[in-house]
């Protein structure tokens, strides 16, 4: 079966070229993600075994330069030289394509509802318990790392209503967004959304978006990130300084051996100090932008936008 999946992967590679000879590798994975076949050939793969293969393409994406992917790749990464070296920048982006690929597979088990009994560590939880024990809402705000999905079924999340800031399903959009357990809403990334993100975070409740990525109509502000300037939702911010929310940071992160069942959810202190109401939007943004780039350097490799970064900087 593996050996099959991995020969339709080099002939669908071939049938994607763009006339540059370039792959989208994100817009890949989502339609692979949403074709029923590709799926269920994938599903009957146990899960580990099924990660494993997956990273193995991503890592064969990445050596043989498949689609430009590894240029377009290191290309981006040129922009964080004073972050690390190019020795680091090439391993940093060979894990990272291995990850990218392998996290198609929680994907898929979250959204059949069997995802396997990954071990979770998780920190900081009383970040988000603290404020809501004084009846303020929670905005947890990260970055696209691992399936967002753990961080809803561990400790401090489990069970309770949350409400999640998410595109239109398809695509991409699917692979960190689906199949999330039944206690979390989705809210349409629109001004539609900004109702019921009043209605949760004025009754005490949690929700979450991410911020490495702008959500159309939502207004944007500027933010520091790798020493450049980067735009971040304004209205969000707005938001939270209007309920009085805590904006806590959150990581999710699967650990880099695949062989192991383990996610680490991270949960990190108030942006607002205990009180967002004091803040000017600059002062929210520039502190959002600063905890955005401390989550992707904790993480690197799991951060899924190293190919896109030279379009988010301006």
């Amino acid at each position: 079966m593996q050996n099959v999946l991995q020969t339709r992967w080099r002939i669908d590679c071939e049938k994607r070229r763009s006339p540059r000879g370039n792959i989208d590798v994100h817009r890949l994975l989502g339609d692979w993600f949403d074709d029923a076949e590709w799926r269920r050939d994938l599903s009957r793969i146990p899960s580990r075994q099924r990660r494993v293969m997956l990273s193995e393409i991503g890592r064969d994406m990445f050596v043989d330069n498949i689609g430009n992917y590894a240029k377009e790749l290191r290309w981006n990464m040129e922009l964080v030289d004073w972050v690390w070296t190019d020795e680091q920048r090439r391993s940093l982006a060979l894990d990272h394509a291995r990850l990218l690929f392998a996290s198609l597979s929680d994907s898929i088990d979250f959204a059949s509802g069997t995802f396997p009994q990954t071990e979770l560590d998780v920190s900081g939880a009383e970040h988000v318990l603290d404020p809501s024990e004084t009846g303020r809402g929670v905005i947890l705000v990260s970055v696209f790392q691992t399936h967002p999905g753990y961080a809803f079924v561990s400790p401090p999340l489990r069970d309770r209503k949350i409400g999640v800031i998410r595109k239109a399903p398809g695509g991409s959009a699917s692979l960190t967004l689906d199949g999330l357990p039944k206690s979390v809403a989705e809210l349409p990334a629109s001004t539609a959304a900004v109702r019921p993100l009043l209605k949760l975070l004025n009754e005490g409740s949690v929700t979450a978006a991410y911020c490495d990525y702008i959500y159309e109509g939502s207004g944007t502000i500027e933010a520091p990130m790798f020493g450049a300037w980067v735009s971040v939702s304004r209205s969000l911010l707005k938001i939270a300084r209007q309920t009085n929310a805590a904006i806590v940071p959150m990581a999710v992160a699967r650990d880099l051996d695949l062989s192991k069942e383990l996610v680490r959810v991270e949960f990190f202190p108030d942006l607002t100090d205990g009180d967002s109401r004091h803040f000017q939007l600059s002062d929210l943004s520039f502190r959002l932008g600063i905890a955005l780039e401390c989550l992707i350097r904790r993480y690197p490799v799991q951060w899924r936008l190293w190919n896109t970064l030279r379009d988010r900087l301006n």
